[in-house]
C-alpha cells in the first residue's frame, strides 16, 4: 500500500471524526457563545440613582415617575439591563414607567444563561407586572431580546410591542453563522419571533440601514409575517446594530410611537 493511499484512508475517517467532535462542542458551549453578560454586579448602576432595585422574584431596575403605563424592556445578549438606561429619558418623557428586565445568569447572577431559563423566567416576569398597577403595559426588545418580548406577547397580550434591531428566528440567525451544522439541532431552545410576535395589537419595528449582526434578510421574514395594518417599520439611516442607540431619530421614533400608541387606547376608552 502506498503511503498516499494510507492517508487517504486515514481522512476517510479523520474528516468525519472532526466534524462531529466541533458539533459536539458547539451544542455543549452554545449558551456561552450566544449570551455575554458581564461581571458588574447588579444593582451597581449609577446612571439610575433613583431606581428601585429589584431582587426577587426577577430581578431588574423600576423607575417609577407616577406615570400611569409601563414600559417593560428586555436588553440583548450581552452587558446588562444598566446598560439600557439610555431608554428611560424618553420613556419617562412619553408618560411611561419603566422595568428594565435582567436576565437569569446577568450582572452577576450564578445562574445559568440559557435561551430555555429566559424563556421559563418570563412567566416570572408576568406575574411579577400582573401585581402592578398600570393601566396600560407596552414591552420592548432589543435583539435577541425581541424574543423574550414576543413570547411575553404570547402569555399577556400588551398594548403595544418595540422590537429592535430583530430577526424572525434564533435557529435561522445561528444557521447563518454555522452553516456547516444544522442550527436547528444543535440549540437546546429557539426563539420564534415569527410566530410570537403577531400576538402584540400594534408592533413598531425599528432597524439599522447597515446592521452587520442582523442580516437584513432575517428582519424582513419577520416583516412578512407581522400584519401590515398594525405594524410600522422605521429604518434608522446611517446607524449600524451598536451605534443605532446613538441616532436622536432612534429616541424621536419610540417618542412618538408611544405617544401615538397611549392616544389610540385613550380614544378607544
Amino acid at each position: 500500500m502506498s503511503t498516499f493511499s494510507f492517508f487517504k484512508r486515514r481522512d476517510i475517517y479523520i474528516v468525519p471524526a472532526v466534524y462531529i467532535a466541533f458539533g459536539a462542542i458547539l451544542y455543549a458551549f452554545q449558551d456561552s457563545l450566544i449570551y455575554l453578560p458581564d461581571g458588574r454586579p447588579h444593582g451597581e448602576c449609577p446612571a439610575l440613582p433613583d431606581a428601585t432595585v429589584l431582587t426577587e422574584p426577577i430581578r431588574g431596575y423600576h423607575v417609577e415617575a407616577n406615570n400611569p403605563r409601563l414600559a417593560i424592556h428586555y436588553h440583548g445578549n450581552a452587558g446588562n439591563a444598566c446598560d439600557r438606561a439610555i431608554y428611560v429619558p424618553t420613556l419617562t418623557q412619553a408618560g411611561y414607567d419603566v422595568l428594565l428586565v435582567e436576565y437569569p445568569g446577568f450582572a452577576g447572577d450564578t445562574e445559568r444563561a440559557t435561551t430555555g431559563n429566559l424563556l421559563a423566567y418570563t412567566h416570572t416576569v408576568v406575574e411579577f407586572v400582573t401585581g402592578l398597577p398600570y393601566e396600560q403595559v407596552v414591552y420592548i426588545g432589543e435583539s435577541i431580546g425581541g424574543g423574550f418580548a414576543s413570547y411575553h406577547a404570547t402569555l399577556e397580550a400588551p398594548e403595544a410591542m418595540l422590537l429592535i434591531t430583530p430577526f424572525d428566528r434564533l435557529s435561522r440567525r445561528a444557521q447563518a453563522a454555522i452553516w456547516l451544522y444544522p442550527a436547528s439541532l444543535l440549540l437546546r431552545d429557539d426563539l420564534l419571533l415569527d410566530q410570537w410576535a403577531p400576538s402584540s395589537p400594534r408592533t413598531l419595528v425599528i432597524t439599522a440601514e447597515r446592521d452587520e449582526v442582523i442580516p437584513w434578510r432575517h428582519t424582513r421574514r419577520l416583516l412578512d409575517v407581522l400584519p401590515k395594518e398594525t405594524t410600522t417599520h422605521v429604518q434608522i439611516p446611517h446607524t449600524t446594530h451598536n451605534t443605532l442607540y446613538g441616532a436622536e431619530e432612534f429616541y424621536r421614533t419610540i417618542y412618538e410611537f408611544l405617544i401615538e400608541v397611549s392616544r389610540q387606547s385613550t380614544s378607544e376608552d
